[in-house]
């Protein structure tokens, strides 16, 4: 055997390892019911609606049908499943530096690259296999209401939200790998999330604001605005945004590029995972 060999030999065996000890645990299968759930009762009301208000919504997949069903999509499968994805990758590596397996892991013929790799690796299948059969139920309830979809548009957001849930996964690795325990990694999950999220809150109010660059509330707009704007490249959401928003515009060449910065968000901080713990070690 050479080297690549059997480094990806390694990689399969954690990354196997991490898939199957996820669906040892009620989380995952919690997550599923509740997919489901949520998918069952939007889709339940957007029928009813359709009914009541007599409105061709149901039985036609015009542009407004479709960016109701994408949304409801999104919604229900992918949203859920960021925010299980996202604390399931922020606590792996500090729960396996916790309880002190990551020490037995590298005592086996494991480099930072493999580890990060196969944590990696183990996530995007937990995802895949949740996306899949998220996908088959949500798309057998629109038959039992005879709400008609447009499967290319629900393939292309399941598919763009592979991009989107990689990006996640990467970066909670990065945080997972800057952390030492799990209560630890949370926490810098909670703090990333609300600077985030004050960060988004920030630029709404700025758009309220006159656009009059003499004036110095126009100044400071701008000022404040071009900093905020660089935290696009800090979320996952915003490579997410380009992509749903092509999707809308039915433009493949935006939604190629949406995937394309994804995938080189998820490289950089995979990288910088494994920079982490090569400086860091396995503390």
């Amino acid at each position: 055997m050479n080297i690549n060999t059997n480094t990806l030999n390694v990689i399969k065996v954690i990354g196997k390892k991490d898939f199957t000890e996820t669906f040892k645990s009620f989380g995952v299968y919690i997550l599923i019911f509740i997919i489901f759930l949520f998918s069952f009762i939007g889709l339940y009301i957007l029928s009813e609606v359709g009914k009541d208000e007599k409105v061709n919504i149901l039985y036609g997949v015009g542009a407004e049908t479709s960016v109701i069903v994408n949304g409801l999509f999104m919604f229900t499968v992918v949203l859920v499943s960021f925010l299980y994805i996202g604390i399931s990758s922020v606590t792996t590596i500090a729960k396996e530096k916790q309880e002190r397996t990551i020490e037995l892991l590298f005592y086996s013929p494991v480099d930072e690259f493999s580890f990060i790799a196969g944590k990696f690796l183990g996530k995007i299948l937990t995802y895949l296999l949740i996306l899949l059969l998220s996908a088959i139920f949500f798309i057998l309830v629109c038959l039992a209401f005879s709400i008609q979809i447009n499967i290319i548009d629900i393939l292309k957001v399941a598919v763009l939200s592979i991009f989107l849930i990689s990006c996640v996964i990467a970066g909670g690795l990065f945080l997972s790998a800057l952390s030492s325990n799990v209560t630890t990694s949370i926490f810098v999950l909670i703090g990333v999330t609300i600077i985030l999220t004050i960060i988004e809150v920030i630029g709404s109010i700025l758009n309220f604001l006159p656009s009059d660059p003499t004036s110095l509330i126009g100044i400071l707009k701008d000022g404040v605005s071009n900093i905020l704007s660089l935290s696009q490249y800090i979320s996952p959401f915003s490579y997410y945004g380009i992509g749903a928003d092509a999707i809308g515009k039915n433009d493949n060449t935006q939604l190629f590029l949406s995937m394309l910065y994804s995938t080189a968000y998820s490289l950089i901080f995979l990288m910088l995972s494994i920079i982490v713990l090569m400086k860091r070690g396995i503390k």
